[in-house]
């Protein structure tokens, strides 16, 4: 229903807007910013950001403020909403998805994605992405992000949240929304450092090693807001 109504796309993305805005004016909101990863927000390095999908709506609360942003997000109704949404936050998306293996013939625009991530990486920009969407499954990295950081040498920063009061919509992500006067945790990681090993072994191992740390620290954050997802 909601892509035969495209022209309601920028009032949807300004109702966002306006849902994130009260989220953080009336919530309790602690950032905890690991010093590396502070002082690599703040500098002209380039950086990978990774959050779960489920984890989305909180992530522009996270971004560095004085520098531009980046996130990748796929082509379909949900990122032309997010673009009238983002544009307002300093945030400016790459439009691409992985490709589908069910449908491999479906252009998601993942090449014209990938070859502008890494023009952006290649300019020292920051670049935000979830390494388990669109469509899953959840909480499963992909080995792209391995792939991508290891081949624009730059470090991969987890980032997640987690609140006090909010929703779990009954979709493939668990997707979290939280409610006004919630109180949250946003949390930062330290940068990780990848070698330069491209063998199939050192990129299982190290997409291994980043989707547990993302999901252990995605639990810590649940288990301190005393939120328990299935």
């Amino acid at each position: 229903m909601i892509k035969k109504i495209k022209f309601l796309y920028p009032l949807l993305g300004m109702m966002g807007l306006v849902y994130f805005k009260i989220i953080l004016w009336t919530g309790r909101w602690t950032y905890q910013i690991h010093p590396e990863s502070d002082i690599l927000n703040h500098s002209e390095k380039k950086a990978l950001y990774v959050f779960w999908h489920s984890r989305l709506f909180m992530i522009a609360a996270a971004k560095p403020k004085n520098n531009p942003f980046y996130v990748m997000v796929s082509r379909n109704y949900v990122g032309d909403i997010l673009e009238y949404f983002t544009k307002f936050l300093g945030i400016y998306l790459i439009r691409g998805s992985s490709i589908n293996p069910k449908k491999p013939t479906h252009n998601k625009g993942s090449l014209t994605a990938l070859r502008q991530v890494m023009d952006f990486l290649g300019g020292n920009q920051k670049i935000a992405l979830t390494p388990d969407g669109p469509k899953g499954p959840r909480h499963i990295l992909k080995t792209g992000v391995i792939i991508l950081s290891k081949t624009a040498q730059c470090p991969i920063i987890p980032v997640s949240f987690s609140c006090s009061f909010g929703i779990h919509f009954n979709s493939w992500d668990r997707f979290l929304l939280p409610l006004p006067f919630s109180k949250g945790i946003i949390h930062v990681d330290k940068p990780i450092f990848l070698n330069d090993d491209m063998s199939d072994d050192a990129v299982e191992q190290d997409r291994q090693n980043i989707e547990n740390h993302l999901n252990i620290m995605t639990e810590t954050l649940d288990k301190n807001m005393e939120r328990l997802v299935k």
